[in-house]
């Protein structure tokens, strides 16, 4: 049986990038059903988007996908963790749907981490974080959670 890539993808008020990230998505599939012979599900989650953000991705959206509304905005990492929650894949890609994340690098990462049975994870670091002070500490937090129980960190 192929296995099964989950690909989650929090959004908030992301109506203007929806139909690019859709067709960014689409691309993913094919080339990850050709270089790995995975399949491809796609996670969305709504962290309380109020543009309409929700319709736009699910008439857009095609192939296996499941969209995750929360009832307001928690943040980008409440929505990852939401994500997770609903994710049946055996292996997860976590991707910005700002279109923040490439292809090229989304595919070298699955790459690396079906091509080696010894990795776990695999991450990409952006050397550019931009954003609020807010937006800094929740993602410092999200960090400390999350590395507050593994081997190693996640910087």
């Amino acid at each position: 049986m192929a296995k099964m890539l989950d690909v989650i993808a929090p959004f908030f008020n992301e109506a203007e990038s929806a139909i690019a990230f859709v067709g960014l998505l689409d691309k993913l599939e094919a080339a990850v059903a050709e270089r790995f012979g995975m399949t491809v599900r796609k996670i969305l989650v709504d962290d309380g988007s109020r543009d309409g953000s929700a319709e736009i991705f699910a008439a857009a959206l095609s192939g296996s996908w499941e969209i995750v509304r929360l009832s307001r905005n928690f943040g980008k990492e409440a929505a990852v963790l939401a994500g997770l929650d609903h994710s049946r894949g055996d292996v997860v890609l976590i991707m910005d749907s700002d279109l923040q994340h490439s292809m090229d690098i989304s595919l070298k990462m699955i790459g690396e981490l079906v091509g080696n049975p010894e990795i776990d994870v695999v991450y990409a670091q952006n050397d550019r974080r931009e954003g609020s002070w807010r937006r800094s500490q929740l993602a410092r937090l999200f960090y400390k959670l999350i590395n507050s129980s593994q081997r190693f960190d996640i910087p």
